[in-house]
């Protein structure tokens, strides 16, 4: 089997897992704009299909240390308990939180929600980070406009206990389908139940990566944070990367 060509490579959730481990890999060449957030992969297509323009609107400042009161209710709910990441506590913490891509019930457990878009990193407000983040973007459609047979999506899940592994990933190449998604895609499956192994299908590498369960690792910390060499050798016996630079991205437009 000949590699596919990949010139773009994108980190698109769930959290900083996936541009540290691309980091790592020697395969971030430059910032994303997913990069350090936590967001959910449907939330990801459904801002590709807009081309991303309300990625950096609507934003909502939470901050259950603050005691403000919000127009949508369903953060005046979070603040009755104690808010945060797994054992992590974010009771003090700005928290822009883009509030088009919400369940309409929270858990005040930001682990939970199926569907998230928070900069936890990155205060947007300002000037300089916003425009930085615009670069991002217009980086991000540059490639999947005019590159998307030569662009790769890398995804890290959350802890998944999987009751059917095939029908779980006929779901995903459907979610895939349903958004009109071109590129490529690596998702690590983190999954406490099924052992190490790898599919090709779609134009999705699927890699199942045997993991703790989530009340281990809730305790330890590790929320996944683990080394990915093996996948990313999985990866390259399917990919060639030869990634374009940043200075490199739009100037041919």
């Amino acid at each position: 089997m000949s590699l596919i060509n990949i010139e773009y490579i994108f980190s698109v959730g769930f959290r900083c897992t996936s541009p540290e481990a691309l980091k790592s890999a020697g395969l971030r060449p430059f910032s994303g704009p997913f990069d350090y957030m936590f967001i959910d992969i449907e939330t990801v297509f459904k801002l590709m299909v807009r081309n991303m323009d309300n990625f950096l609107s609507n934003i909502v400042v939470f901050n259950k240390s603050k005691n403000s009161v919000y127009d949508l209710n369903v953060f005046n709910v979070l603040t009755k308990n104690d808010i945060g990441y797994m054992c992590d506590n974010y009771n003090t913490m700005d928290l822009r939180i883009n509030s088009n891509y919400l369940d309409k019930q929270l858990s005040n457990n930001l682990y939970d929600w199926n569907a998230i878009c928070i900069f936890h990193h990155h205060d947007i407000s300002k000037p300089s980070i916003y425009d930085s983040f615009q670069r991002r973007v217009e980086r991000f459609n540059y490639a999947i406009r005019n590159h998307s047979n030569k662009t790769c999506l890398f995804y890290i899940t959350k802890i998944l206990h999987i009751t059917n592994l095939i029908e779980y990933m006929q779901e995903f190449i459907r979610m895939k389908n349903k958004y009109n998604i071109h590129t490529y895609i690596t998702i690590i499956l983190c999954c406490d139940n099924y052992n190490s192994d790898h599919y090709f299908s779609d134009n999705v590498l699927f890699i199942i990566k045997k993991v703790d369960p989530y009340n281990i690792q809730i305790k330890t910390g590790t929320d996944n944070n683990l080394c990915y060499n093996y996948e990313f050798g999985l990866m390259k016996q399917y990919f060639h990367f030869k990634l374009v630079e940043k200075d490199n991205v739009l100037r041919n437009q």
